[in-house]
């Protein structure tokens, strides 16, 4: 069963950028394009490089991994060149400014 976490305020996310957050035991990237945030478990699971350090390309929806430049798909996880690999997402909204994190 999931829960729900208040990660702070929308503006508090730079737009166009990322932040790390902790979900209970969990960290979590959470990235935004304006009025859109989406979630992603921060860790890549080839080398383990940080996803909130990765480059975010908005305009497709991508993160690439500061590692090796790999591309994940922030809606749905998947990898850029090959849909079989996965990143887990998280659902995430914005209630009032806030946005919230169901992990």
């Amino acid at each position: 069963m999931s829960k729900e976490y208040i990660v702070g305020r929308i503006d508090d996310i730079p737009d166009k950028g990322s932040v790390a957050v902790k979900a209970g035991r969990q960290t979590i990237a959470v990235f935004r394009d304006g009025e859109q945030v989406f979630a992603i478990h921060n860790m890549c699971p080839h080398k383990g490089g940080l996803m909130c350090d990765g480059e975010f390309e908005p305009a497709n929806g991508i993160v690439r991994c500061p590692l090796h430049l790999w591309g994940w798909h922030l809606e749905r996880g998947e990898l850029e060149t090959d849909p079989r690999q996965q990143i887990r997402t998280y659902p995430v909204k914005v209630v009032d400014g806030e946005v919230v994190l169901s992990a």
